[in-house]
């Protein structure tokens, strides 16, 4: 391996032929001699939106793949393209303290609605939480459905966290997803 680089972009991997051709034999295969001089052909591999690509150089391979970087829960994450990440992925691609949260918030407005409970005080009293804080997380209701749907799916922005969504948004969507930097 000659090098690695992580940038914003991505991850750029530079290999060394000899070092390719090493490896290979020390895994048991054969490259012959008359294979040293092929040229390799570019290639990508798509997932995302994200384009990977391999390409051959007279030196070896340069493999570039691109990378998003998350911040989740304080912590910044490598979002790998679907296409690296394999059937079962490592991590969670949602926050799911706001998924637990908007769901919450969904069941107890439905509760409120339908009667069950007169006030977000008898609800917070009977559940035990705060009365302010199970009313913050009411607010929650009033989202974009488009917002929720980034956030159920883990494409909400870095950074966005359960106490930012809680503060008082607009009520129009479209100063929503402005406020929030989603659209």
């Amino acid at each position: 391996m000659e090098n690695v680089t992580v940038n914003e972009g991505g991850l750029q991997i530079r290999l060394r032929s000899n070092g390719i051709h090493s490896l290979v034999s020390e895994m048991g295969g054969v490259m012959g001699e008359r294979r040293r001089g092929i040229e390799l052909r570019s290639v990508w591999y798509e997932g995302d939106n994200l384009q990977t690509t391999v390409q051959g150089t007279a030196d070896g391979l340069v493999v570039n793949v691109p990378l998003r970087l998350k911040k989740c829960a304080g912590r910044k994450q490598v979002i790998l393209p679907r296409a690296f990440s394999g059937d079962t992925p490592t991590c969670q691609s949602h926050q799911e303290a706001l998924v637990i949260a908007i769901a919450r918030a969904h069941r107890w407005g439905k509760l409120l609605d339908d009667g069950v409970f007169d006030s977000v005080s008898d609800l917070a009293r009977e559940i035990g939480l705060d009365v302010s804080f199970a009313a913050r997380l009411l607010r929650l209701t009033m989202l974009a459905p488009d917002i929720i749907e980034e956030i159920l799916v883990g494409e909400e922005p870095s950074g966005l966290s359960l106490n930012r969504l809680t503060q008082v948004l607009p009520t129009i969507w479209e100063e929503q997803r402005a406020e929030l930097g989603m659209g």
